[in-house]
């Protein structure tokens, strides 16, 4: 059966505008995919070296903090046996946003800390401090302690540290 060619030429005009509106709408998705996914991915970068930077300033900021306790006030009235004040130690605590405060000799006993607890106890097996007292020298970083080793040092570092949410659907 031979059709009459305007009909074949209006065939052939829908077949190539359906055909280039499906390869229009398959290039825009995934140009718009890989964009918004590219997108995505430059703000986590973004967000994650802003972290870093923020950690990094943290880090020396306490690093610096326990310089200026060592060469201070507090390295002196360790030099002379006198006793060091929880309250003071509890302010310089506040003041610096720690979660807790301690001070120890060149072994690793507490002598001291900001809640007046644990004197004379052997400091956490943090790499850390194992790190200081080997080296002898200041450093500053992060360590994971056990639950029961937060509860020892202030009820409410052990409230602050429960992640609360929502496992299948139930609260």
């Amino acid at each position: 059966m031979d059709l009459p060619l305007r009909t074949r030429f209006l065939g052939a005009l829908v077949g190539v505008v359906v055909l280039s509106g499906a390869l229009t709408i398959l290039a825009g998705s995934f140009l718009i995919k890989r964009m918004v996914i590219g997108e995505a991915e430059r703000r986590v970068v973004l967000a994650l070296k802003t972290a870093h930077a923020m950690w990094e300033r943290r880090l020396d900021e306490a690093l610096k903090t326990c310089m200026v306790m060592a060469d201070g006030d507090i390295a002196k009235k360790l030099s002379s046996n006198q006793a060091l004040d929880p309250v003071v130690l509890n302010d310089l605590r506040v003041k610096c946003e720690y979660d807790f405060l301690h001070v120890l000799d060149g072994r690793g006993i507490v002598l001291a800390t900001a809640y007046g607890d644990n004197k004379g106890a052997q400091a956490s097996s943090s790499p850390i401090i194992a790190r200081v007292l080997l080296e002898h020298r200041p450093a500053a970083g992060l360590s994971l302690l056990p639950l029961k080793d937060l509860t020892t040092k202030n009820e409410t570092l052990t409230e602050r540290t429960r992640i609360r949410g929502h496992l299948g659907g139930r609260p």
